[in-house]
């Protein structure tokens, strides 16, 4: 099976830098990212050219690119095509003889084939596609990985009535990219930015990156206020875009405020960004409305380095995005002082990698009642967090300050897992609160390998009570479990009471009434 060569010419790849270390200079980058966990910026860029992989389509080479993830460095590359160019042929060409185990997500179904340090694949449509290697009964396969991002071209129009600005590559300091006319678009040339913030203060405005845009970030902008501390930051306004292929490293940036501060928008578009090395909280969306995220690569390892976070945001939805993360990747919090509720929010068609935290859920901070989202279409590659027994591929965990908070009406479906350390599912009540009509439907894990000294089964349901509140302050409803499995075995109505740990204080109010089990089918009755 092969692409014809004339359609697979319209693909073309994304250039971002020339950095190539090599020798001791390599193992000193890995080093040091790879101690640099939480605390203090590193010397050196976060984002090299990959000495371990070369790709080309159609003849034509498609640049690799590394960053440093919790473990080791994970390799990229972009590929912007157009929809008749599929079934689009790639070949990859490995540093030394590796053994290909499987492209992530199955689902996708890429067809592949390999011989000694080549691969071979052909990819049905645009997505994410992880190549993993080197599986044994001594490695997992996830060592040294190789995502393939393929994407529709993004374009730019320039609207009736508005202003093009045109930005060169060059240092930008002291709040230089602040963006306070409205009606107005804003073009970046392809080329190394350095930057210590970008603003966007005035409604109606589009900021695009040309394929290539490379933004270092460097200290933190000059003036008074955590908010000085963010990169980009935008506030109170209305229809703004954020589009293109540009890659933001923060390698050399100290931690510190948050990286994307999105708060109060109406109407916002953000798409096409590789985000690396996160320094803080990724991209950070709080009381938004009519929200548009999709198509992002982030590659993080830090500590506190979530990837995509809704906080009280509605009418939003996140799409076609790759996340590996140093900490939570595509979650819900309420973190606000409530301008708007969690309502009508959809994660669909992502795929995660989770080192340290939770791949997709409603995640402790819990300010104001969260309902009506759904995590549907979305995959983990590898889940490799084992530290603790809140940890699940997807959680709800609610911290519950005050009782009369509720997280509801929650759907997780359709969710592939390849491997995990951690429980497949968790439902976590830390200090009060109310979870109810949460559902979990058409969930498998592959592989579920779990510590039992950390993670007491494949589905936990825990109310930690860590203040020691009355029982009162706990309130649990109808949790929905529907065809759910791992390691070939299917949670049943039967099976029920040994693979779902119910652990909760004696005086707890509910009982395991509250579960109901379901087929094949999604049909569920109490367990």
């Amino acid at each position: 099976m092969a692409a014809d060569t004339e359609r697979s010419r319209t693909a073309a790849g994304v250039r971002f830098t020339e950095y190539s270390p090599e020798g001791g200079e390599l193992a000193a980058w890995i080093d040091e990212n790879s101690v640099n966990m939480q605390n203090g910026a590193c010397g050196r860029p976060g984002l090299i050219v990959s000495p371990w992989f070369r790709l080309t389509v159609g003849g034509e080479e498609i640049p690799c690119y590394a960053a440093k993830t919790t473990r080791d460095p994970h390799s990229f590359a972009w590929i912007e095509t157009d929809e008749e160019t599929f079934p689009l042929e790639i070949a990859v060409v490995t540093d030394r003889e590796r053994t290909l185990n499987a492209v992530l997500p199955e689902s996708a179904g890429v067809t592949a084939e390999s011989d000694g340090c080549a691969v071979r694949a052909w990819i049905p449509s645009c997505g994410s596609f992880t190549f993993t290697f080197d599986r044994d009964n001594a490695r997992d396969g996830s060592f040294r990985p190789l995502t393939v991002m393929v994407k529709p071209r993004e374009r730019a129009e320039v609207p009736e009535g508005y202003r093009e600005i045109i930005l060169d590559p060059r240092e930008y300091a002291d709040g230089a990219l602040t963006f306070d006319e409205p009606r107005t678009i804003c073009r970046f040339r392809a080329g190394v930015y350095g930057v210590d913030s970008v603003r966007i203060e005035a409604d109606d405005v589009t900021l695009f990156f040309e394929p290539g845009v490379l933004l270092e970030a460097r200290s933190a902008a000059q003036g008074g206020g955590r908010e000085r501390d963010h990169v980009f930051i935008c506030h109170n306004r209305r229809h703004i875009r954020i589009l293109g292929r540009a890659a933001l490293d923060l390698a050399r940036r100290d931690p510190a405020g948050v990286v994307f501060d999105f708060a109060g928008i109406r109407d916002i578009e953000f798409s096409g960004f590789t985000v690396l090395n996160a320094n803080s909280w990724t991209c950070c969306f709080t009381n938004c409305r009519d929200l548009l995220v999709r198509d992002l690569l982030l590659i993080g390892y830090r500590t506190f380095s979530d990837g995509v976070m809704l906080s009280d945001c509605a009418d939003a939805v996140v799409r076609g995005c790759f996340v590996r993360t140093g900490d939570d990747a595509l979650e819900i919090k309420s973190t606000s002082s409530g301008a708007v509720r969690t309502d009508n929010v959809l994660f669909e068609n992502n795929a995660v990698w989770t080192d340290k935290g939770v791949a997709y859920g409603c995640i402790y901070e819990s300010n104001f009642d969260q309902q009506n989202v759904t995590w549907r279409h979305n995959s983990v590659g590898y889940a490799l967090a084992d530290w603790s027994e809140h940890l699940g591929c997807v959680s709800v965990s609610i911290r519950g300050d005050r009782p009369e908070v509720e997280d509801r009406d929650l759907c997780f479906e359709d969710i592939e897992i390849y491997s995990t350390r951690c429980s497949v599912a968790t439902v976590v009540m830390h200090k009060g609160g109310s979870v109810r009509d949460i559902v979990f439907r058409h969930i498998h894990a592959r592989e579920m390998k779990l510590n039992p000294a950390v993670a007491p089964g494949p589905i936990v349901l825990n109310v930690k009570n860590e203040e020691n509140r009355p029982a009162s302050a706990f309130r649990l409803g109808k949790l929905t479990f529907a065809d759910i499995s791992w390691n070939g075995h299917r949670l049943t109505p039967e099976s029920a009471e040994a693979d779902i740990v119910f652990d909760i204080p004696a005086d707890f109010p509910s009982d395991r009434s509250v579960i109901f089990v379901g087929d094949e089918a999604g049909n569920s009755d109490p367990a």
